[in-house]
């Protein structure tokens, strides 16, 4: 049968010096796993949910809205990040601590990306604001909003970067990036301090997972704003 179709015996043993035609298929690879880590939620997320959610995020800033949980908007995020942290409850076992930091981040991530897009759109950069917030980080952590004298320090940073001084709109934009920057980073801090694991079953039902309070804590972060 081998000389049939003009094989030596050699590529009989060795699938390497079969032709094209007749070699056995290599096996596709399949993409990365989320590992257990406060990026699990956000990138258990499909790449069109996250665009779906970003697009909501970019109404809801453009629309100025207050970010509260009655919002159409943040409604649908919550409920696409709710579906993403379950799978990584699920693979996991988080703590309830854990997996609220992880869904957090998930928010507070969407609003990086999509502060971004507002931001390009108006012709600007987060890459100055990015190196403000790594140069000042020890200062700015732990609060949830830049205001008073920070936040009159960080706009005239702003300004110098060749932002205009009198588009209040376009600097608030400025402020709450840097905002979602400090919450971005507590949610790691808060993620690397929680539990491991959850309450043993007698005592998890007390801990179980609720459709968390983003929204409220956005709208917190977005009123503190001056």
């Amino acid at each position: 049968m081998a000389a049939g179709i003009g094989l030596a015996p050699a590529a009989l043993a060795d699938p390497a010096a079969l032709p094209a035609a007749v070699a056995p298929p290599l096996a596709t690879a399949l993409p990365p796993q989320p590992g257990n880590s406060v990026h699990c939620v956000f990138e258990q997320m499909p790449g069109e949910d996250r665009e779906m959610a970003m697009l909501l995020m970019e109404n809801e800033i453009l629309a100025d809205g207050d970010f509260t949980p009655g919002s159409r908007n943040l409604a649908v995020i919550e409920r696409l990040i709710e579906e993403a942290r379950i799978k990584c409850d699920n693979a996991f076992h988080w703590s309830k601590p854990r997996s609220d930091a992880a869904a957090d981040y998930a928010m507070s991530a969407l609003f990086t990306d999509g502060l971004s897009q507002t931001i390009a759109m108006i012709g600007q950069q987060t890459k100055p604001i990015d190196s403000y917030f790594a140069q000042h980080r020890v200062q700015l952590i732990g609060s949830r909003s830049v205001k008073g004298i920070a936040a009159l320090h960080f706009k005239a940073y702003l300004v110098e970067q060749g932002w205009d001084e009198d588009d209040k709109d376009r600097l608030g934009i400025g402020v709450f990036y840097l905002e979602t920057l400090i919450w971005q980073d507590g949610n790691e801090r808060d993620f690397a301090a929680a539990p491991l694991h959850a309450a043993p079953v007698k005592t998890a039902a007390k801990f179980a997972n609720k459709p968390a309070t983003r929204a409220s804590r956005a709208k917190t972060t977005r009123r503190g704003r001056t």
